[in-house]
């Protein structure tokens, strides 16, 4: 008689995925980002170009794409001096902020 191993039980379900991101671009350089319960990035408001030009990015990757970013939560006014350590991730760039957000089920 060959030999069968005890079945095992089932596996245990997968975890839901996240929710995806909502990502807004909240305010211009200089101005209010209202982001209650998200998370701010601060980066170069246009993918190419000094000071700026062209498409401008309206994701959090896009603006990865273009450089370096800054990010804390909450509303922030949008300045690097807002950010720790007053970082500035574009100096001589146009800059905004992007709120992300998780989207609600």
């Amino acid at each position: 008689v060959p030999f069968r191993p005890p079945l095992s039980p089932p596996a245990a379900p997968l975890p839901p995925l996240a929710p995806p991101l909502a990502e807004t671009v909240c305010a211009e350089y200089n101005s209010i980002c209202h982001c209650e319960h998200g998370i701010v990035f601060l980066g170069k408001a246009f993918r190419s170009g000094l000071p700026g030009k062209g498409k401008k990015t309206r994701t959090v990757i896009q603006m990865r794409q273009a450089g370096n970013v800054a990010s804390t939560q909450g509303s922030v006014y949008c300045s690097n001096y807002a950010f720790p350590y007053r970082y500035d991730p574009a100096p001589m760039h146009y800059k905004h902020c992007i709120c992300t957000t998780l989207m609600p089920p």
